[in-house]
């Protein structure tokens, strides 16, 4: 479960930022949320890789696999968030 919400996200700020974004004013925190998400998929996926060869199964949607997508996608856009609002002021800070 975990591993299909961090690819979600990944391709979803991936088409945010081939969309237009890099050329916009939120380009760095787009740019950046898509590193932390392809991050975390990566590291995802390395490790459903490494359960797969040892004979287990994939990681089901469990409620706990649920949790930890649910608090990834919420730490990930609070991230988000954060570096959207220094952006903005920082801008602000360059007009005046």
């Amino acid at each position: 479960m975990y591993e299909i919400a961090a690819v979600a996200a990944t391709a979803a700020f991936a088409a945010a930022w081939f969309a237009g974004a890099r050329n916009g004013r939120f380009a760095r925190p787009v740019f950046t949320a898509m590193l932390m998400f392809a991050g975390a998929a990566l590291m995802w996926g390395v490790d459903c890789v490494a359960e797969l060869s040892a004979g287990e199964p994939f990681p089901g949607m469990d409620a706990d696999g649920a949790c930890l997508a649910a608090v990834i996608l919420a730490a990930g856009l609070g991230v988000f968030a954060i570096l959207c609002l220094t952006e903005r002021n920082r801008a602000a800070a360059a007009e005046d």
